[in-house]
């Protein structure tokens, strides 16, 4: 399968709670964020992450976000899914680094970010795209266990910056005052992210797109 036709579709209603795309310009990654609890996974068009592949299910899976954990449903699908190798039935607890494999086909990697009894986001890796789920600030940084977004650049700290959003203003800020981002070409502390800003943090250089 071709991962770089793979797309979040949606529905108009679903639309809302994508937030933004931060794309990575000297590696091939993007990461979509989403302040959401749920993503309908499968082969209809109406899926949030939608998998044009004869294997998966029309509607095949459910990723949900909630306060104490991030779950996986397999919604009975045909073909199935498994995690680390080994069959889902109904729902699933998820942890930091799993392996989730739909219809025997698709193969996404987890990423969890837990803070103290409380899961702040999950991430699903589907080759050069990650879809974020979060109801809260995204952190970003080269830790790769307190962090949302984790970039390995020797020029980032272990927390380098943060991501929140105010009604629908997405504004990043660095954490730290000695190392300001870098916004169209500009050292800041904080700023507003406007369609197709330029980022740079420590080396690395991205674009941020509604």
């Amino acid at each position: 399968m071709d991962t770089s036709k793979t797309i979040i579709h949606g529905s108009g209603e679903r639309k809302a709670y994508e937030k933004g795309v931060l794309s990575f310009l000297d590696v091939d990654r993007e990461v979509k964020i989403l302040q959401t609890t749920e993503l309908l996974i499968g082969r209809d068009q109406v899926c949030d992450i939608y998998l044009p592949d004869h294997h998966i299910s029309r509607k095949h899976a459910v990723l949900q976000l909630e306060y104490g954990a991030a779950k996986f449903v397999d919604l009975m699908s045909s073909n199935g899914c498994t995690r680390n190798g080994e069959p889902v039935q109904g729902t699933i607890i998820l942890n930091d680094g799993d392996n989730v494999t739909l219809g025997g086909a698709i193969s996404l990697t987890t990423k969890v970010r837990e803070e103290g009894e409380s899961v702040k986001s999950v991430t699903f890796k589907l080759g050069k795209q990650e879809y974020l789920l979060t109801q809260s600030e995204i952190l970003i940084g080269r830790n790769a266990s307190a962090t949302d977004i984790t970039i390995n650049d020797p020029l980032i700290d272990t927390l380098h910056a943060q991501l929140e959003f105010l009604f629908d203003a997405a504004i990043i800020s660095s954490l730290d005052k000695e190392k300001p981002i870098i916004i169209d070409g500009h050292a800041t502390q904080s700023s507003q992210l406007k369609d197709y800003t330029s980022i740079q943090i420590g080396n690395t250089r991205l674009t941020w797109r509604y």
